[in-house]
């Protein structure tokens, strides 16, 4: 499937990268453009690259035997960070889960 730029422009992930960021229109033309020929080289869209992402990540953070054991728990959580607003743009803030046990 050939993914065209007006997909990437419509894709809720491209819309909620651009709006986190002052962009001039020339910039968020070159972003689109340069990731339009990345998600046809891979086949997938950027909510399609984020899902898998998080998938993966979420089921890897699963087997570690973290303090959060369900999977979907890791998932929301790595997903819906708390942002906060910096002179240089917005910045993710996580709450870390230590393992149990950890030794240093």
């Amino acid at each position: 499937m050939k993914i065209d730029i007006q997909t990437i422009k419509k894709d809720t992930h491209f819309i909620d990268f651009i709006d986190s960021r002052d962009l001039r229109e020339s910039t968020i033309k070159h972003y689109a453009k340069r990731l339009t020929t990345f998600c046809n080289l891979i086949g997938k869209t950027p909510t399609e690259l984020i899902e898998e992402a998080e998938e993966t990540l979420s089921t890897y953070l699963a087997g570690l035997n973290l303090n959060a054991k369900d999977k979907d728990h890791i998932k929301k959580w790595w997903s819906k960070p708390e942002m906060i607003k910096t002179e240089y743009g917005f910045v993710p803030v996580y709450d870390i889960e230590h393992p149990k046990g950890l030794k240093i």
